[in-house]
């Protein structure tokens, strides 16, 4: 009976290890591919092209730049929903991005036309939402800001489309400031990027019935 306790526990966490990596891989690609899109992007993406503009640096180190911040400060404000994935997001989703980075250096997606270019640009807002949503319904600790967000959540007793778009309109601005990528598309972004999120949280509650956990 232990034995097969155990192995089933092992096969959980290899399973929930594998989603995980799923979702890290999901949200990298589709943050490039609203850069590839070239018409603004999600508040996160345009503060990582402000970084990458104002030092000199690779996405990856951008990357790496922002995650080691705001997990510090997740640490501080926010630890009840600090857990391992929260360190392994921003250990490694900086590695997902020098890959896909890599990819499309040698495969580039050049969108052509303003139908095409938004038609990119969604299609990366979709994966980044459902990338997001998948590590929140993990329950291994999501990403930094999501660690902040969801803790004003439950202080506030606020939805947390709201104030992700607060502090979407936060982090954009900063990588405005910073020289980031903003175009038209940014502004749709800001605004549905955390409903997009919260819809993608309702449709896996809604079919979580038939989820391996």
């Amino acid at each position: 009976m232990f034995t097969k306790n155990k192995s089933y526990n092992k096969k959980k966490i290899a399973i929930k290890t594998l989603l995980y990596l799923l979702s890290l891989a999901t949200i990298a690609f589709g943050v490039m591919l609203v850069i590839s899109a070239n018409i603004g992007g999600d508040s996160v993406t345009v503060l990582y092209t402000g970084i990458k503009h104002t030092f000199k640096v690779s996405y990856g180190t951008a990357t790496y730049m922002y995650q080691i911040s705001i997990i510090a400060i997740a640490c501080i404000f926010a630890r009840k929903y600090v857990g391992i994935g929260t360190v392994l997001f921003s250990l490694t989703f900086g590695m997902f991005m020098y890959v896909w980075e890599f990819i499309f250096k040698y495969i580039p997606i050049h969108p052509v036309g303003i139908y095409m270019q938004m038609l990119t640009f969604i299609g990366g807002q979709m994966f980044i939402s459902m990338g997001l949503a998948g590590l929140i319904e993990l329950k291994v600790g999501t990403n930094g800001l999501d660690c902040i967000i969801l803790t004003i959540c439950d202080k506030k007793d606020i939805k947390y489309g709201y104030i992700k778009t607060m502090a979407d309109i936060i982090i954009m601005s900063t990588g405005y400031m910073l020289g980031g990528l903003v175009g038209f598309a940014s502004l749709f972004s800001m605004l549905s990027l955390g409903f997009n999120v919260q819809l993608f949280l309702y449709i896996i509650n809604k079919i979580k019935h038939i989820s391996v956990f």
